[in-house]
């Protein structure tokens, strides 16, 4: 009885959220082509068995496979190297109220599509105040967290809250007062470290990006940084100068917007918007969902898209057995014999070995 109670009650937890994931198939083929490969090379720890995960890399690599390859191998190391599938639980940022005094910056809200918005007010950087209250290297330790916790948690609830699939953020950087005393040698240290490991390990994590306050002396400033940055990037970012208020509207509801930006927002109990961590990660329900393992069960929703943004099929991904190990999980997924070879032509079905294919005219609700 309590076996038959319990299976109940794991089907009702597995259809209690839905999450719409839409996928194209061309990334679909290309996607199932790298994992293959990291199969092959011993590559694929299961815990980075994840599609969205080996797409990123494949963007930042134009699908270019073999060099896809190359940085996720440096990925694997660095992180193992760095601690980074431990940091959440061994590192504490406990200078964390003086550093944001010195480097005005946080999560805020979410845009119009669930995606979590982050702020940073770089005229008010100090970057001598900030090296006072803590240390390059702690810093760069900070960063890796927070994008941790991104994926653990933050990600994860806006994807809950929005019934919607959703991996990348949007960013607004406030340049006003932005001048050399903000740019110190150990600032553009920082700043060097910052990108590198947000490029290299964390790769297409940006949805769009909104540089404002923006006077003459930055945007000739840009037009040098432009040139180093691949257009893709490029063309996520926008500069704008002090008449930024209705840009940011069109794309974050005024309710989640700080009224410093133009919004209503003032999270006066918390002590201002950057020191609210405001967003559904700080919902109780939702994170209840999350450490409970509820969304890891949601009723994923996928679909699959051709180049033309024609529905194909919508399917249900098949969630993967949850592990049994302690610790560091550095399982290696292992080729079988139900693995085909990606050059011939029944790997069609391998671009939906994790899915559960539906009729294309069946209505699929995500709500």
């Amino acid at each position: 009885m309590d076996n038959m109670a319990s299976s109940r009650s794991n089907k009702k937890r597995k259809s209690s959220v839905n999450i719409l994931d839409v996928r194209q198939v061309s990334e679909l083929h290309a996607v199932e082509s790298f994992r293959q490969v990291l199969i092959i090379h011993q590559l694929l720890p299961q815990k980075y068995d994840d599609y969205h995960i080996m797409l990123r890399f494949l963007k930042a690599r134009k699908f270019d496979i073999e060099k896809a390859k190359k940085m996720w191998r440096d990925m694997v190391e660095w992180r193992r190297e760095f601690g980074a599938d431990s940091i959440m639980e061994d590192f504490e940022f406990k200078e964390l109220n003086e550093v944001v005094k010195y480097y005005p910056h946080g999560h805020h809200g979410v845009n119009k599509e669930g995606r979590p918005v982050y702020i940073e007010r770089l005229g008010n950087v100090d970057p001598n105040k900030l090296m006072q209250v803590t240390t390059l290297d702690r810093y760069l330790r900070y960063h890796v967290y927070e994008f941790e916790k991104a994926f653990a948690i933050k990600f994860p609830a806006c994807s809950i809250a929005a019934n919607t699939h959703i991996d990348s953020s949007t960013a607004i950087l406030d340049v006003h007062g932005l001048g050399l005393k903000n740019l110190t040698k150990p600032a553009r240290d920082l700043i060097t470290r910052l990108l590198k490991i947000d490029a290299d390990y964390y790769p297409e994590t940006l949805c769009q990006m909104f540089i404002i306050n923006a006077g003459p002396g930055f945007r000739l400033l840009w037009n040098t940084i432009k040139s180093f940055l691949d257009p893709k990037t490029t063309s996520k970012i926008q500069v704008l100068g002090n008449k930024y208020k209705s840009k940011l509207l069109e794309v974050i509801d005024a309710s989640e917007l700080p009224e410093f930006l133009g919004g209503t927002c003032s999270c006066v109990e918390h002590g201002g918007c950057l020191k609210s961590d405001k967003g559904p990660w700080r919902n109780p329900d939702i994170l209840k969902m999350i450490f409970n393992g509820e969304a890891q069960l949601a009723r994923q929703v996928v679909k699959v898209i051709n180049s033309e943004d024609k529905v194909i099929t919508y399917a249900k991904a098949k969630t993967r057995p949850p592990l049994n190990v302690k610790g560091n999980d550095t399982t290696i997924v292992e080729s079988s014999s139900e693995d085909e070879d990606i050059t011939c032509p029944n790997a069609m079905n391998n671009c939906y070995s994790n899915l559960s294919l539906k009729p294309v005219h069946e209505e699929v609700s995500v709500h």
